[in-house]
């Protein structure tokens, strides 16, 4: 993690949300409980909810510099996944993470508040459903899937869960985002 993305830590049962120092004037479309029930739900759903997951919330800068450390990229994407070392063994093997014995570190995410919104308007997309695709397409890179059809049938599985779940929230507590 950059020296600038740290920040604000939430750290709960494994889920560990970082917000970047240059992001936090950015309003990220979920809330604290709401992001932490959509990805809990998404990783349950998955079989990966006993594994350790760090999720960065990042401005564009701070996203560009890791796109280009990690992918040789110099502009700032949306989101970024990346398996943790000690993760779930090979790649597109989800069921190892969802069996394994001892539960390992699922890896580290990052996602653009910026890139985020932009997209949000460019694509005519609500905000909060968007995140929640890209939480999902996020998380099912962490399980091993790669582009192509079998992710998007995985990540609209996880989004349709998570997305009911959010709205379930939203009309118990209108004021918890």
């Amino acid at each position: 993690m950059t020296e600038e993305a740290k920040g604000e830590r939430l750290q709960s049962q494994g889920l560990q949300i970082t917000r970047g120092s240059r992001a936090a004037g950015w309003k990220f479309p979920l809330g604290r409980d709401e992001l932490r029930l959509v990805v809990r739900s998404m990783l349950a759903q998955a079989g990966l909810d006993a594994s350790p997951l760090e999720i960065a919330l990042l401005d564009d800068h701070d996203m560009a510099k890791v796109h280009h450390n990690f992918l040789g990229c110099d502009t700032p994407t949306n989101v970024l996944a990346f398996p943790s070392a000690q993760g779930c063994g090979e790649t597109g093997a989800m069921g190892n993470c969802a069996n394994a014995a001892n539960p390992k570190e699922l890896g580290w995410m990052a996602v653009s508040s910026e890139t985020l919104i932009r997209e949000c308007f460019l694509y005519g997309q609500e905000p909060s459903l968007y995140t929640i695709r890209l939480l999902a397409h996020g998380i099912a890179h962490l399980a091993g899937y790669s582009h192509g059809q079998e992710m998007d049938e995985f990540s609209d599985k996880l989004c349709a869960r998570a997305e009911k779940l959010l709205a379930d929230g939203r009309r118990a507590c209108p004021d918890a985002s």
